[in-house]
């Protein structure tokens, strides 16, 4: 399905995000020793160019005006040692100067390989996409309409380098337009160079395996239609490469087109994208699962059940998709309206057994609930949380997490009084002390942020206090050493604010809010920042002493 790269083709050190690797072709002796060759006359041929560049473009900008940018610019250049960086630094940072234009443009088209020497050295920079669709409307194209049809071969080379810019910017939606139009070219000269193929006999054993256009470049260029939510777009090159042939269509194309039919509800094109993987035999549990979206979103529930039913009597489904599918359709029912297929699907899932609590049962639940919550379906959350409390999981960390993700929903949704009327049940519920302190501990947490300060307050006093032995810990054993790590924000400021209410002037505390000492993790990071806030704020508190990342000694001064 993908082309083969070629051996005369240097590969970027980004590998193209099909299949996980470039596809390489089977070895030719005979091609590969002439092609050895080629390669050091590249060489010499780009060091010629480079050093040209060089010495007509750094004397242009050692002769400009002494302006403070120019200045600067010159301090930079003479920091690169060689002709060949100081010419990409230029190019790189400075493509907007119009003598580099002129002898960039001047000395293009180049071979495939000075070209990517050109992708690489621009990668990561400030300028780059100005760069590369200056490259890309004064190279690749041109050269390819310049030397068409006399040499598809070499035409064919340089085709190669639209899978490398499509790889470039594919995550920019900000420059989407700029992909357009190199998937366009690459359509335009793929549907002319297949043509041409037999006027060109000699040429068709290479031919033959390298197209202008092929599943990886149909591939990137649907990904980067979707990151910039241009779903139409999505479909216009699905067709095309559907029209192409099945060789030009993969799997992530596939779900990508479901997808963004689905979003511009147009579930025939959906549909009609699945039975195409179906013919192609093509039983990715992705698809399976974007078509049951689709149907959900586009009310097309009868579609989405005959997938549903038919997918569950398969045996070679991972664990994580099992859960991701069930969760889907249970989605798709309540959107539809239909809150008794949900409940029946959820009791079938009490017949799985998943190793992974986390993707299995506990997802499930919880995007029951949060469908449920979605469609003002609260007597069935109400019901399904009974039913939790009641049952006794082979996992215990499985009843927390679906208690957690209720809370974030019901917080999400407004329900304030729901979720202090479940917190308020928390003592006579089936789950182990440190569970509860941890739904405790999150619960405070929320109502910190949505500044409900006394009904916080209360949560921990009445609730977490008695409990806060389970989730902390004193790593040094000493009575002026605590522990922080573990207590969310709003849980930390009402802990600390005891700490130092038992102070007495002149002593010291050592506050830990990271793992032992040392920690990147971001919310640790987030407790840490906290902890400074509140004692830089307080008149009677100091931070004493520089601690390492994690740690802070304070101070009662009076």
């Amino acid at each position: 399905m993908s082309a083969s790269l070629g051996s005369d083709y240097r590969v970027s050190t980004h590998p193209i995000p099909y299949q996980g690797r470039g596809v390489k072709r089977k070895p030719d002796p005979d091609f590969d020793q002439a092609d050895t060759a080629k390669k050091k006359r590249m060489d010499h041929e780009l060091y010629s160019i480079i050093h040209f560049l060089a010495i007509n473009i750094i004397d242009d900008i050692r002769e400009a005006s002494q302006s403070p940018e120019i200045t600067e610019f010159k301090q930079r250049l003479d920091q690169e040692r060689t002709l060949e960086n100081k010419v990409f630094y230029i190019i790189k940072n400075f493509p907007e100067i119009q003598r580099v234009k002129d002898l960039v443009l001047k000395f293009f088209p180049i071979s495939p390989q000075q070209y990517n020497y050109l992708i690489s050295a621009i990668d990561n920079t400030q300028n780059k996409y100005l760069l590369l669709k200056f490259l890309f409307n004064n190279t690749a194209k041109g050269f390819c309409k310049i030397t068409f049809p006399s040499s598809p071969l070499i035409s064919l080379r340089k085709a190669r380098f639209y899978r490398e810019f499509l790889f470039h910017i594919i995550k920019d939606p900000s420059v989407f337009s700029f992909a357009k139009e190199i998937f366009d070219e690459a359509v335009f000269m793929h549907r002319h160079i297949t043509g041409l193929q037999n006027s060109f006999s000699s040429s068709s054993r290479r031919i033959n395996d390298e197209k202008y256009i092929d599943a990886s470049i149909c591939s990137l260029y649907l990904q980067a239609a979707m990151n910039a939510n241009e779903f139409k777009e999505v479909l216009r090159a699905f067709k095309i490469a559907k029209d192409l042939g099945v060789d030009f269509i993969d799997e992530k194309m596939i779900s990508r087109c479901i997808v963004a039919a689905g979003k511009l509800h147009d579930f025939s094109q959906a549909w009609e994208a699945y039975c195409l993987a179906k013919s192609m035999c093509i039983q990715d549990p992705i698809i399976i699962s974007c078509i049951i979206v689709a149907a959900g979103e586009t009310h097309n529930f009868e579609r989405a059940k005959e997938v549903f039913e038919e997918v569950t009597k398969r045996i070679d489904l991972p664990e994580e998709d099992i859960a991701i599918i069930y969760s889907n359709y249970i989605t798709a029912a309540f959107d539809n309206n239909k809150p008794e297929e949900a409940n029946k699907t959820l009791s079938r899932t009490r017949s799985l057994h998943f190793k992974n609590y986390h993707q299995g049962k506990a997802k499930i639940y919880s995007q029951y609930i949060s469908a449920a919550f979605r469609n003002s379906k609260f007597d069935c959350v109400k019901d399904v949380l009974k039913e939790i409390e009641g049952r006794i999981f082979s996992y215990p960390k499985t009843q927390r997490l679906i208690f957690l993700n209720y809370i974030n929903v019901a917080f999400a949704n407004n329900c304030f009084t729901e979720v202090k009327e479940f917190i308020e049940t928390i003592g006579t519920m089936r789950l182990r002390r440190k569970d509860k302190a941890i739904l405790l501990n999150h619960y405070i947490n929320f109502l910190f942020e949505k500044d409900k300060i006394d009904d916080a307050k209360n949560a921990y006093e009445n609730f977490l206090k008695p409990r806060l032995s389970t989730i902390l810990r004193n790593t040094n054993k000493s009575d002026d050493s605590y522990d922080l790590h573990g207590l969310s924000i709003g849980s930390a400021y009402f802990y600390l604010n005891e700490l130092l209410n038992e102070m007495k002037v002149g002593n010291k505390i050592l506050v830990i809010t990271g793992n032992g000492r040392h920690s990147s993790n971001n919310k640790q990071h987030a407790l840490l920042n906290f902890v400074k806030k509140q004692i830089r704020q307080s008149e009677n508190f100091i931070i004493d002493e520089p601690i390492e990342s994690g740690a802070l000694t304070i101070l009662k001064k009076n």
